[in-house]
């Protein structure tokens, strides 16, 4: 193996190992859900040997990860975590809805002719923001193109 596949295969193999036991998973059954032999998955995990790309992908979909992850190339596991990025652009979007409800008062201030008092419209922000991030979170889940989840 030269240098890099070194360092991605030591990555690996901490991580396939970690990930196997957080799922309660044997050796055993992870080479059933690929078809492979437990002590092949024990090469993996001892670094004796690398999985195929074919095998690193189903890998990284069983355990719900990115293949990045696996290889070391990245520590976000799912690409549906929200990165800063993500959390600056929900407040930007935030602060712009935060505007638009100043600029019509009456929004705020009444509401089926129940007045909402600042704590209420507090609530009602915080509400929204959840939403957001949610939103952005689910769009993330759907639009990530399958070679990536």
């Amino acid at each position: 193996m030269d240098k890099t596949n070194t360092n991605k295969s030591t990555k690996l193999w901490k991580r396939l190992r970690q990930l196997r036991k957080e799922y309660c998973m044997t050796q055993e059954e992870l080479g059933q859900k690929l078809n492979l032999k437990a002590s092949t998955i024990s090469d993996y995990e001892n670094d004796i040997s690398f999985p195929d790309n074919e095998n690193l992908i189903k890998l990284a979909q069983i355990f719900k990860v990115t293949t990045d992850y696996l290889l070391g190339a990245s520590n976000i596991r799912d690409r549906s975590i929200l990165t800063p990025k993500d959390e600056k652009d929900i407040s930007k979007d935030l602060d712009k809805i935060k505007e638009q409800i100043k600029n019509q008062e009456n929004v705020i201030a009444n509401c089926d002719g129940i007045e909402i008092t600042e704590e209420d419209a507090d609530y009602l922000m915080k509400a929204i923001d959840l939403a957001l991030h949610r939103i952005k979170q689910k769009n993330k889940e759907k639009y990530t193109p399958k070679k990536y989840k």
